[in-house]
């Protein structure tokens, strides 16, 4: 269970240098102000979505199903801009740019999570 956690953490700070990078490229306000910081960054981006984006996706349910889904957009943009002004590793410094980071870095997370294997998990039952 820990190392699959640090697989994701490793996998989600090499998503994030890479949206940083792509989005500096593309000309949006994104920067890495220290790589060694940037673990912190994506370990706190993981923990607000992993326990801070499901409460605000409850809460902004019948927003959501209304805007057809774009109410869960804005809030993965304000979260992601969120721990981007934190400054752990690195900085976005407008809407724009959070909005295209986050979209950029769910794309990078993704592609990487089917190219990087997660270790297999031990089921004692299997072998009987």
């Amino acid at each position: 269970m820990l190392a699959r956690l640090i697989i994701r953490w490793i996998v989600l700070t090499i998503a994030l240098y890479i949206t940083v990078i792509v989005g500096q490229q593309i000309g949006l306000h994104m920067s890495v102000t220290d790589p060694v910081k940037l673990l912190l960054g994506a370990g706190m981006l993981g923990f607000v979505n992993a326990v801070i984006s499901p409460i605000l996706r409850f809460l902004a349910c019948a927003i959501n199903c209304l805007t057809m889904g774009l109410a869960g957009v804005l809030i993965n943009v304000l979260l992601f801009w969120w721990v981007g002004q934190l400054k752990l590793g690195y900085e976005v410094n407008d809407f724009w740019a959070a909005l295209f980071g986050s979209i950029i870095l769910a794309f990078v997370a993704m592609i990487l999570n089917i190219i990087i294997p997660e270790p297999k998990r031990y089921n004692r039952y299997e072998d009987e």
